[in-house]
């Protein structure tokens, strides 16, 4: 009996004992679980090449645990030009669902791909100018892409992605959209150079079509022809239309598209038809209000005139922001030892230039570089596309450089808000 009761309690023991082995031991269940790499990559792959946009063979490859570069008026590296380079930087990095802010700044341009979308687009000749879009993320890895050129003077770019929310465990998946800051529905920029004048096509018919008459530049749709023809000799003085079509730089805001015309309007932003009012009227006025995000917008608007009087009249303001400043870049010799400065000048309401700052602003660098900030940019009046200024470089007591004064032949040059703006001359780099 005894002998049984040990014989019993032996088998006992090893049973357990196996039941331990068993369990320390991996399952087939166990060895098909799949091994995941690291969620976030520990650092940016980063490609330069000495072209602007991107192609042929690069110069040179590394890794960056950051994308924070300011190189002034030099080079990435020996064997990158210090202008008329580009870069592109890509990291997949993994996110928790939630609401997150995406900020890239460049000079000059600038844009961001995730997975493959284009989140912020800055793609354009600009001073240090900053770009941000906030947007709902699923949980999971994305891939993110940064893009960058410089053409000339000085080379910045950086990136940022801050976390403003994270979803629950547990909550539902959010679906990547724009979020209310611009609203839902705001436009995003379109990748193409902005235009500083509207392009004017005009047809000797009420419908646009066949040839154009005339193709020239209109610095503003503000005509009030009466009877009369927008080209004498060469354009109807009745039935006949016109096509303006521009891209222009927007602030990230609600802006507030105005028209008034006779006769018929359609107006177009980034290809919607926002404004439909074909058919004869005596001066009436239309307006709506879009939302658009920060960088540049295609604007297209369509009209014709039957008889009697033509007018059209084009008006864009921002319906929220009145008024800003904005900085200007440029160089000029030093004083002492030169008898050197920079003038600037502002139109008033009557279209007459005065002096913005009454007396010439000189340098003290002795490369000749020179900032002047605070400029005052009316944005409910100019939008965007910035306040028209002219400036002066005096040395000597003469005029060595000038920009601006279109009433003397000179090119245009608008002073935008909150960003830096060169003149065409710099300091030599």
């Amino acid at each position: 009996m005894n002998n049984n009761r040990t014989a019993l309690l032996f088998f006992a023991i090893a049973a357990l004992l196996c039941a331990g082995w068993a369990a320390l031991l991996p399952t087939t269940a166990r060895a098909e679980e799949p091994v995941n790499a690291a969620a976030t990559e520990p650092a940016w792959r980063a490609v330069y090449w000495n072209n602007r946009d991107l192609s042929g063979q690069p110069a040179f490859f590394r890794d960056e645990t950051t994308l924070d570069h300011n190189w002034g008026f030099g080079s990435p590296d020996a064997s990158v030009d210090s202008n008329n380079f580009s870069a592109r930087w890509t990291r997949i990095i993994d996110l928790p669902a939630g609401r997150y802010r995406f900020s890239v700044t460049g000079d000059d341009g600038v844009r961001v791909y995730v997975n493959d979308q284009l989140f912020l687009n800055g793609w354009w000749d600009h001073g240090v100018r900053t770009f941000t879009t906030d947007r709902d993320m699923p949980g999971g890895q994305h891939e993110v892409r940064v893009e960058f050129y410089e053409r000339s003077g000085a080379a910045v770019v950086k990136f940022a992605l801050d976390t403003i929310s994270v979803a629950p465990p547990g909550s539902a998946t959010p679906t990547p959209n724009p979020t209310s800051v611009p609203p839902p529905g705001s436009k995003p920029p379109i990748a193409a150079p902005e235009s500083g004048t509207w392009k004017g096509e005009y047809f000797n018919n009420e419908d646009l079509s066949g040839a154009p008459v005339v193709v020239r530049d209109d610095s503003a749709i503000d005509f009030d022809w009466d009877h009369g023809s927008p080209q004498a000799g060469v354009i109807n003085d009745d039935h006949f239309s016109v096509r303006w079509s521009r891209n222009i730089y927007f602030q990230g805001s609600l802006w507030r598209f105005k028209t008034t015309t006779d006769d018929g309007v359609r107006l177009w932003v980034d290809g919607d038809l926002v404004i439909d009012q074909w058919r004869t009227m005596r001066n009436e006025s239309f307006e709506t209000k879009i939302w658009l995000d920060e960088g540049v917008h295609a604007v297209r608007m369509d009209y014709f005139d039957r008889t009697g009087n033509a007018s059209a009249l084009l008006e864009i303001t921002n319906d929220i922001i009145s008024s800003g400043v904005g900085n200007l870049i440029t160089c000029v010799p030093p004083n002492p030892p030169n008898y050197a400065w920079i003038r600037v000048y502002r139109k008033d309401s009557s279209g007459n230039w005065y002096r913005a700052i009454p007396r010439g602003v000189g340098s003290i660098e002795a490369s000749g570089f020179l900032k002047i900030d605070g400029l005052p940019v009316d944005i409910a009046r100019f939008g965007g596309a910035g306040e028209p200024y002219w400036i002066e470089q005096w040395v000597d007591n003469k005029v060595a450089n000038a920009v601006g004064n279109t009433d003397q032949g000179q090119a245009e040059f608008r002073i935008r808000a909150s960003a830096d703006n060169y003149t065409p001359w710099g300091c030599g780099h």
